[in-house]
């Protein structure tokens, strides 16, 4: 989800007959509950997104590109799509995070002789065996976000459709 793209669509009669009626007040209107919904969703993926250094928590945030178009993102972190969508086997892992990050969580190894090192490199060779498991952070927060969404297009129709009525 993080590196994929989705489309609100929201067709119900309300939204085109503002649109209809009230063309630029009905645009400006959805772009701004757009806007507001944008805001919102990256709040609730901030939240769901899974904490380690925060680093991915705090590149998530959202832009308004155009008209009509907003996006929420993860600023410079292209592997928040794999925390979501989790990987295949393969790949190389670095190291040393693996080792930071079983350092920092303080977890150590359950079998005698075992060290944090040793720990590492078998937690490594797991993940590039059968991969990472996903995680789909992004997933659940749209979805939990959606019936807001919809509630913030039909608010922005009302906007709308309240300039046809005083004019």
């Amino acid at each position: 989800m993080m590196a994929g793209t989705f489309n609100l669509v929201h067709d119900t009669e309300k939204v085109g007959r503002a649109l209809a009626l009230a063309p630029d007040a009905a645009v400006d209107a959805i772009d701004q509950a757009l806007g507001r919904g944008g805001i919102e969703l990256s709040r609730t993926m901030r939240t769901e997104a899974p904490k380690y250094r925060s680093e991915l928590t705090n590149s998530i945030g959202y832009e308004r590109v155009g008209l009509l178009l907003h996006m929420v993102r993860a600023r410079g972190k292209q592997y928040g799509a794999y925390v979501n969508d989790g990987t295949g086997e393969g790949g190389l892992v670095p190291f040393p995070e693996i080792l930071n990050w079983i350092q920092k969580k303080g977890i150590t190894p359950r079998k005698p002789g075992l060290t944090q090192r040793g720990l590492a490199w078998l937690i490594r060779h797991d993940i590039v065996k059968h991969g990472i498991k996903p995680n789909p952070f992004a997933d659940r927060s749209l979805e939990a976000m959606l019936p807001r969404l919809d509630e913030l297009i039909e608010q922005a129709a009302d906007k709308a459709l309240a300039t046809v009525a005083r004019a």
